[in-house]
């Protein structure tokens, strides 16, 4: 999880959701396997055994934290410290 949590926040404070781009030249994907943006991996990967060293595992947290952070109904609340208030 320490592997997500350094690629997710410093995609949240580049606002860019590849890690890497700038090292290998690839702005698609950078030094991982996916976007954090369109990642299809899931906690199913790690479970069946194909996503199981540190990195990889990462990658599959950092993209549920971007996801979290993004999702409009949870999103907001995150970035403003807002999360224990009720709506309504």
């Amino acid at each position: 999880m320490g592997e997500g949590w350094g690629d997710f926040l410093a995609a949240s404070f580049l606002s860019d959701p590849v890690i890497g781009a700038y090292v290998t030249g690839n702005a698609t994907v950078g030094a991982r396997r996916a976007s954090m943006a369109s990642s299809p991996f899931t906690y199913a990967n790690i479970k069946d055994g194909t996503m199981t060293e540190v990195h990889d595992a990462g990658e599959v947290w950092a993209a549920t934290l971007r996801a979290v952070r993004t999702d409009p109904l949870w999103g907001d609340r995150m970035v403003h410290g807002k999360h224990w208030e009720c709506e309504g």
